[in-house]
């Protein structure tokens, strides 16, 4: 079987839920000396001014879920491709969700094809570099709004699987580069901020 094939196929299984893999991302600011999120980690999810602005507080909990295991539960891909406008969205009501807490009601982020529209367009560094909305996940210390917020949030290499610090030749203020393993769910609880 050839290699694209290959790919098709798992694409495929992803699409239709058979197989799922662990993934994270890197914070897109620089107030500590975290790098990546890994399971647990309280962050803010910082909200263009275009869809209300402000943050919302989440714990990560794998697979880019925001409000994981509740009756709220939405997805970082899914959010992300409303924000980029993506086209044939499925979502409740006459009119395209513009705001993001229209978005969280009645955005579907979490239905596998929203999801896997987000994954299309903002899975790789240079198509999270080429987005309009780019994900900005961001430390709980962090005080801007996405406008001021000049990081991205791209894919974690490590998949969140240990937890990764800035490395100190990049930013001399922090620690020397460090790895320490981290399993395991902590933290309970959500809180939504809109301007």
């Amino acid at each position: 079987m050839s290699e694209i094939g290959t790919a098709l196929e798992i694409y495929n299984d992803i699409k239709e839920d058979k197989i799922m893999g662990s993934f994270s991302f890197i914070r897109a600011d620089h107030c500590t000396k975290r790098k990546n999120l890994t399971d647990g980690d309280k962050y803010k999810i910082l909200v263009p001014k275009e869809f209300g602005g402000g943050f919302i507080v989440d714990t990560y909990y794998d697979y880019g879920y925001v409000f994981a295991d509740t009756d709220h539960e939405a997805d970082l891909y899914g959010i992300l491709a409303y924000w980029n406008g993506c086209k044939d969205m499925k979502y409740d009501g006459d009119e395209y969700p513009k705001t993001m807490d229209d978005i969280l009601k009645r955005g579907r982020t979490c239905d596998q094809d929203n999801r896997c529209k987000g994954v299309e367009i903002g899975c790789y560094d240079n198509q999270v570099d080429a987005l309009k909305y780019p994900l900005k996940l961001v430390s709980m210390s962090y005080k801007g709004t996405y406008e001021d917020c000049e990081g991205r949030s791209y894919s974690d290499p490590e998949q969140g699987f240990c937890k990764t610090y800035w490395d100190r030749q990049a930013n001399p203020s922090l620690k020397a580069y460090e790895r320490t393993t981290s399993y395991g769910r902590s933290g309970q609880g959500v809180k939504m901020h809109f301007s």
